[in-house]
């Protein structure tokens, strides 16, 4: 038992150490471990179990402190929820953590590791867009044509990771012409992903894709059936082809239920998007089928044509918070004015759907949108408690300040203050400590009890506030 609790001290000991990358490296860790050694603790064993959870939580200082005292980089301790079976770089990749990656890899990470269905570290980065952390691992001389067990090789990894709307799309594209540029062959999937056999592909809503491999010579028109052909010429702006459609034609959906105006839109194909609408499309009797348009118009900040669709509409709030919450998921600060534009014909900003607590601020915070956040705000967006505890849950001191900045800390109880105030303290945010001390948030018992006992000075100097 006592072993047990002091393993619990040197962790929630460094899980302050977060908080002041200034001092990490000053703390007294190495103290801790070698009073562990003298109640003949593992502290092998301690230092990587300490890696296992910096790598799982993102924090980088710990896994540099962890490896400089003999961490083994491609080993995990079974620690919560990680088990010995997992990789250590590939988990800093499927965080999308590159600084953790980059570290891993600086210190001897397994570049060719595996996991059960193929992937390779190299698919893993692609699918969540590291570009440098790839070419880091081709200048290693990883197999770039490895195919997993499916098949597919790291091309057909970016192919498949499209669909999130043109911008992102346009991402992945990047990748994949890394990678070809890079000698990554086309597989024989490849092909098949895009246009089966059959005439009926699997993706054949990947335009994109579809351009780039008819531009390489690796699909031609011809392999395209009737309405694959339709689809592409409204992704290349044909206005006068789409003219020539029969009416029926105009109706055509593809393998994902998108209709031509959606792919219009998405693309920002304005004229065939105006035409569709004018001739036979009969949404004015439906609007609410137009939910997708007006999603992909505001995700690619097409104001224009999504000031020119939303006439044709009569969106309930409702409607409007769906359309903003998948967006959301989807997009970056970088385009929020389609979002904005969707906001404004909202009569309540604060709608929700089950759930009063999750309101479009919410969903923003969640997906750390901090210039979305601080527009809602400006809109009449309300902060809560929730939202504040989802932008700490996500590790955002920034987003966190702009939501204090705009919430009343003396509206909720003292005791909920207090438990606000000791979870920044023991997550080792000193700023949004010092800010709820310096707004008159007292140090409850179990805040002071945990600042006497943590070695970082900055940290204790919070007692004496």
């Amino acid at each position: 038992m006592k072993k047990i609790l002091l393993l619990f001290t040197i962790l929630t000991t460094l899980t302050c150490i977060g908080c002041s990358k200034e001092e990490t490296m000053q703390m007294s860790i190495s103290d801790s471990v070698s009073k562990s050694s003298e109640e003949n603790f593992d502290t092998s064993a301690t230092v990587q179990q300490l890696f296992s959870e910096a790598v799982t939580k993102d924090n980088y200082e710990m896994a540099k402190w962890a490896l400089l005292n003999g961490a083994d980089v491609n080993k995990f301790a079974n620690y919560e929820y990680i088990s010995e079976e997992e990789n250590p770089l590939m988990v800093s990749i499927s965080n999308s953590n590159e600084k953790m990656a980059m570290l891993l890899l600086k210190n001897g990470a397994d570049v060719d590791y595996v996991d059960e269905n193929g992937m390779t570290t190299l698919m893993c980065a692609v699918t969540n867009r590291m570009y440098d952390v790839c070419e880091e691992l081709i200048d290693r001389n990883v197999d770039k044509n490895a195919l997993d067990t499916s098949g597919d090789n790291c091309i057909d990894y970016a192919i498949t990771s499209m669909g999130d709307g043109y911008v992102s799309d346009k991402e992945m594209l990047k990748m994949a012409k890394l990678l070809y540029n890079d000698g990554v062959k086309i597989s024989n999937n490849t092909k098949r992903h895009i246009v089966a056999s059959d005439g009926e592909g699997v993706m054949d809503y990947e335009y994109v894709a579809l351009d780039w491999f008819i531009s390489i010579g690796e699909i031609k028109r011809k392999d395209l059936n009737e309405n694959q052909e339709v689809f592409y010429n409204v992704y290349l702006g044909n206005l006068d082809y789409i003219k020539k459609l029969k009416k029926t034609q105009l109706k055509i959906k593809n393998s994902q239920n998108q209709d031509l105006l959606t792919v219009a839109i998405t693309y920002a194909k304005k004229d065939i998007a105006k035409y569709l609408l004018e001739n036979g499309m009969e949404y004015k009797e439906n609007s609410t089928e137009l939910s997708d348009a007006i999603g992909y118009a505001a995700l690619c900040g097409d104001l224009d044509t999504l000031k020119m669709i939303y006439k044709y509409t009569d969106l309930s709030d409702s409607d409007i918070y769906t359309i903003i919450s998948y967006d959301m998921q989807c997009s970056n600060d970088e385009y929020i004015e389609g979002i904005e534009y969707l906001v404004s014909k909202m009569s309540d900003i604060n709608t929700y759907i089950d759930n009063p607590n999750e309101t479009i601020l919410c969903l923003a915070v969640y997906n750390e949108l901090e210039k979305t956040s601080k527009m809602l705000i400006e809109h009449g967006a309300e902060v809560n408690l929730h939202i504040i505890y989802n932008a700490e849950n996500v590790g955002n001191s920034e987003l966190m300040k702009v939501l204090l900045n705009n919430f009343d800390i003396k509206s909720v109880s003292e005791e909920e203050r207090q438990k606000l105030l000791y979870k920044m303290i023991e997550n080792g945010d000193y700023e949004i400590a010092k800010y709820l001390i310096d707004k008159g948030v007292s140090i409850g018992k179990d805040s002071k009890e945990y600042l006497e006992d943590c070695p970082v000075t900055k940290m204790k100097s919070l007692l004496e506030k």
